[in-house]
């Protein structure tokens, strides 16, 4: 958790994501404030097992109406205020077996975590049905059991040629296989990746989406989608794992249909789109590039908003009073420019995840 075992409460920083996109594809190379206008809405953070997740939101305030066409997925408020989080009782165990071969201060760290709350990775197919809490339908049966029903985070995380640039957690599903059976990154096949496609929705999300039709409604869910998928895209074009046509296609139309099918399936779910961290998409080309990805997909009225320090991680920092108030170093004797990682050095003015976001 970051060197901190506090679970604060969750924080969103509030955008309009479809005029953003529009206004920030536009405005890239001009002035930083007016491509990412936003306010904050609500303090803390969203500790994600290892990390601290930020969301940044579509809509406006909270109390204006969404124009037509639009929908703000989940409710129209931020879905962590005021909500009960959901403390899996197969955490606590896993954690109790780390608990009884440690000592000292790394055992009472341990046990300070114990009733934490955590997402839960969904990232292979026997994780979605079952009646135990170590699948999906077994924790929203044990949340919708609760007096007051408390709120589950999912992290959806099965694409085809999943994490094609650092390899670190190989997925299930493949474009293409190699003959021990893990995915081979540089074959193109059809250049669609339909097999692998075809599994991911029918064997994986249309699952999920039959759990969440069961309890839309009924217990609180935050959904978010596919972390490192849409970053590798922007910035690992040159790696021929993440560049080839069929891991391209296996991205961006099975996290379009990720989107599509789970916002259908509960309307009342909040969904964010993973973005990396500061550290990885911070520079201004980085997040060009993401930025056309995104609206390529065709899902922005459907999400809520964007999570980042997901699966990797930079620290939260202080708020600067405009994006680029560091770059050069301008400001060093501001709280806001503290930068253990020297990217304001590399013209990256998204040295902590506050400015980011």
């Amino acid at each position: 958790m970051a060197g901190t075992n506090e679970y604060a409460e969750p924080q969103e920083l509030r955008v309009d994501v479809q005029e953003t996109l529009k206004e920030f594809s536009q405005v890239i190379g001009q002035s930083s404030q007016r491509a990412l206008r936003f306010a904050l809405v609500v303090a803390g953070c969203l500790a994600v097992l290892s990390g601290s997740l930020a969301l940044a939101v579509v809509g406006g305030t909270d109390d204006e109406a969404s124009p037509p066409g639009r929908r703000l997925s989940g409710a129209s408020h931020n879905p962590f205020e005021d909500k009960p989080f959901y403390v899996n009782p197969s955490y606590k165990t896993s954690l109790s077996k780390s608990i009884a071969t440690a000592e000292g201060t790394v055992k009472a760290t341990l046990e300070s975590m114990t009733d934490v709350p955590s997402a839960y990775w969904l990232d292979t197919k026997d994780k979605i049905t079952g009646t135990t809490t170590d699948t999906m339908e077994g924790i929203l049966a044990d949340a919708a059991s609760k007096a007051n029903p408390e709120l589950v985070t999912f992290i959806v995380y099965d694409l085809p040629n999943r994490d094609c640039h650092a390899k670190a957690s190989n997925g299930e599903l493949c474009c293409s296989y190699t003959a021990d059976g893990r995915c081979d990154y540089l074959a193109v096949g059809d250049g669609k990746c339909s097999d692998g496609l075809k599994q991911y929705r029918e064997e994986y999300i249309d699952k999920i989406a039959s759990v969440l039709k069961k309890y839309a409604g009924k217990v609180p869910i935050v959904l978010v989608i596919e972390p490192d998928s849409l970053p590798n895209l922007s910035t690992n074009q040159a790696d021929p794992r993440c560049g080839n046509v069929a891991t391209s296609s296996a991205y961006r139309d099975g996290v379009s249909y990720a989107a599509k099918t789970l916002a259908a399936a509960d309307p009342t779910a909040a969904i964010y789109l993973d973005a990396g961290h500061g550290g990885w998409l911070g520079w201004k080309n980085n997040m060009q590039d993401f930025v056309q990805t995104i609206m390529a997909l065709d899902v922005a009225h459907l999400i809520r908003g964007f999570a980042t320090n997901v699966a990797g991680y930079q620290y939260l920092g202080e708020m600067c009073p405009s994006y680029d108030y560091c770059l050069n170093n301008a400001h060093p004797e501001h709280p806001c420019c503290a930068d253990a990682c020297g990217l304001t050095a590399e013209w990256n003015p998204s040295h902590n995840e506050h400015n980011y976001a």
